[in-house]
């Protein structure tokens, strides 16, 4: 199960290292679409679309994932990682509108250093060797963004730093959870708890938005273009449905950090 776990992993790895480019084009496709913007409501609203798509791939390609709908353990799972990831994506998502793909991807991953620290506060996963050598690879990686050795550090790298905590948290949650309650389950309810989430946001945001930022309607106009269609259906589909449900259903079987260096 452990090296089956690796190659799935590995497949996940592929996917989120796509997720990145995906959110960045469908940022800038609006932009070029819509006469007026205000990111917070654009992103809310590319959330809603994400994990409407990956909600709605669950529940016809596994039976199963709708049951979770009458579990009581499945909605405390996942209004928990719901959470979470709503917030993870949301805090990524409005700081990739501002950097490159590459430079989101390699802060994201100070997730490692985030989940070992984490293991060790609560004294869950103590640290190897050879852990604390790839930890020191991955803030090293990190630090060299922009060359060595002066780094720029703008609001967007410090909101993507924190999204990185986020998944972190993220990640420790789900090793203990998944450990718990059905996997495919908890996926399902934690997809409808980011969709509630965000339509909230998207919600607040809207009411709150300066005059001349964009409707509800013009948002929804979004979807009668193909590319914006095209990289929210990889986000949903891969980026959701097969990559969450993945990391739900495997990652029980890895350390977290170990897990980590799989997905980097």
């Amino acid at each position: 199960q452990r090296r089956q776990a690796i190659g799935w992993l590995f497949l996940v790895t592929l996917v989120w290292g796509g997720t990145f480019v995906w959110m960045k084009e469908a940022l800038n496709a609006a932009d070029s679409y819509l006469t007026t913007w205000h990111l917070a409501s654009v992103v809310a609203f590319m959330i809603v679309i994400r994990f409407t798509i990956g909600a709605i791939s669950l529940s016809i390609f596994n039976k199963n994932a709708r049951s979770g709908l009458k579990d009581i353990d499945a909605w405390n799972g996942g209004l928990v990682l719901g959470l979470l990831l709503w917030a993870g994506f949301l805090t990524q998502m409005l700081a990739i509108d501002e950097i490159t793909p590459a430079v989101s991807a390699f802060l994201t991953s100070l997730y490692v250093v985030f989940t070992a620290l984490i293991g060790l506060v609560l004294r869950k996963h103590p640290l190897s060797g050879t852990l604390v050598v790839g930890i020191l690879l991955a803030t090293l990686g990190a630090g060299f963004i922009d060359g060595p050795p002066q780094i720029s550090w703008g609001w967007a790298e410090l909101i993507t730093v924190f999204s990185a905590f986020i998944f972190a948290v993220h990640i420790v949650a789900t090793d203990v959870i998944t450990k718990r309650v059905d996997p495919v389950r908890l996926t399902m309810t934690s997809f409808i708890v980011v969709i509630s989430a965000s339509v909230f946001t998207l919600l607040i945001s809207l009411l709150l938005s300066p005059a001349g930022s964009p409707s509800i309607g013009d948002l929804f106009s979004l979807l009668f273009h193909w590319d914006i269609v095209l990289w929210l259906f990889l986000l949903g589909f891969l980026g959701s449905f097969i990559a969450i449900l993945l990391l739900n259903i495997y990652q029980r079987f890895l350390h977290p950090v170990h897990m980590h260096y799989s997905l980097g």
